[in-house]
């Protein structure tokens, strides 16, 4: 995904409709490689896209 020719509205849509089709590849596509999740305030749950 080239996030330089995608809408950030796009990416959130298209990460949602891969959750709610249940599709963690496409879901993860939509991840940068450098991404980090947290929970707040300070718990790291993921990091990248592996």
């Amino acid at each position: 995904m080239n996030s330089k020719t995608v809408r950030p509205e796009e990416i959130v849509q298209q990460q949602l409709d891969a959750y709610n089709a249940r599709d963690i590849d496409v879901f993860m596509a939509c991840w940068a490689d450098d991404a980090l999740y947290y929970q707040h305030p300070d718990t790291l749950l993921a990091r990248g896209t592996r």
